[in-house]
């Protein structure tokens, strides 16, 4: 498998994609431990907007980068298959 510039940089958007994801579903998941209660309306409201729908779109864009990245630049499957299962959870598949 060779390393070039592309395949780096693609890795890289790939990995803090699927991070990204996986930290915004952990903080929503224990954000009570944040000060955010989730029984008070404002609350919830404060917290999606300020932080689970930015990191969340920024995980979407950064997937849907990689994807398109990946499937015009490379022919070796084994390459996309890596970055594709990378990204594919950011995008709901």
């Amino acid at each position: 498998m060779f390393l070039n510039k592309t395949f780096k940089w693609t890795l890289t958007m790939a990995t803090l994609s699927a991070f990204l994801m996986i930290l915004a579903l952990g903080v929503n998941n224990y954000r009570h431990l944040f000060g955010f209660d989730r029984r008070y309306a404002s609350d919830n409201f404060g917290f999606n907007f300020t932080f689970f729908i930015p990191v969340t779109f920024l995980a979407l864009i950064l997937g849907l980068l990689v994807i398109g990245i990946t499937i015009t630049n490379w022919k070796n499957w084994r390459i996309k298959w890596l970055l594709l299962a990378l990204s594919f959870p950011t995008i709901g598949f």
